[in-house]
């Protein structure tokens, strides 16, 4: 990517303090959100202003076509385990409106970062990221600290579980609860060809050039850690 670092290695100490720092954010940020439903304008208002914003700070991103709609797969996309996907006949950004809506703000500026030219995973979840973190609203921060704290404490679970159990402990019983809500939803929508669904999805990343599949999703760890290690927050 144009950032000018690559990504850093995971290691184990790195990854705990990231993890800790991005609970604290999500302590810190959960008294603030509204916790209501989003309009389809409010998502795509609050991304290209979270994206706004960003270009101020890194020229090169840019997004100049908002473009952000309701998919017509949601109740598909529930069992196949998508939030949202980037239509490249349309150039739209469709989002899974069925999904919890805490995890939609994030979910909106993923998706634009692939309608602007971020095609891994690993990348538009990195670049939806710093886009939203960059907004002056607290429930398009939250959506995206609970997105990176979500894969962070997962990674971290296979190196230290005892610091994933209390890291998850420490969280406030709101932001636990929506943890325990976005679990029910996946739940919900379990079903018999879930893991042919899995395998069907990670085919067709790695046929549009994503070869680690559904791992490149996860990777977007290792560019918070770049990230975090030149400018010294998230």
């Amino acid at each position: 990517m144009q950032f000018g670092f690559p990504k850093k290695q995971i290691r184990n100490h790195e990854l705990l303090t990231l993890t800790e720092d991005l609970k604290n954010q999500l302590n810190r940020l959960k008294v603030n959100c509204a916790n209501r439903p989003y309009s389809l304008e409010y998502l795509k208002t609050t991304a290209s202003k979270s994206y706004e914003q960003l270009h101020l700070k890194f020229p090169f991103i840019h997004y100049r076509q908002p473009s952000v709609k309701p998919s017509v797969f949601s109740t598909i996309g529930n069992y196949m385990g998508f939030l949202g996907y980037y239509n490249p006949f349309t150039g739209e950004s469709q989002i899974n409106r069925a999904c919890p809506s805490f995890l939609q703000p994030f979910v909106a500026c993923h998706e634009v970062a692939h309608q602007i030219g971020y095609a891994s995973e690993s990348e538009a979840n990195f670049i939806g990221f710093i886009a939203s973190v960059h907004s002056d609203i607290p429930d398009v921060q939250y959506s995206a600290y609970l997105h990176m704290y979500l894969y962070a404490s997962g990674k971290l679970r296979w190196m230290d579980t005892a610091s994933a159990k209390r890291i998850y402990k420490e969280l406030t019983p709101a932001v636990q609860k929506d943890i325990r809500l976005y679990k029910a939803y996946l739940l919900r929508y379990q079903n018999p060809i879930q893991d042919g669904s899995d395998v069907l999805y990670d085919f067709y990343l790695k046929q549009n050039l994503q070869k680690k599949g559904l791992e490149s999703y996860g990777e977007v760890v290792e560019w918070l850690l770049a990230y975090k290690a030149k400018y010294g927050s998230l």
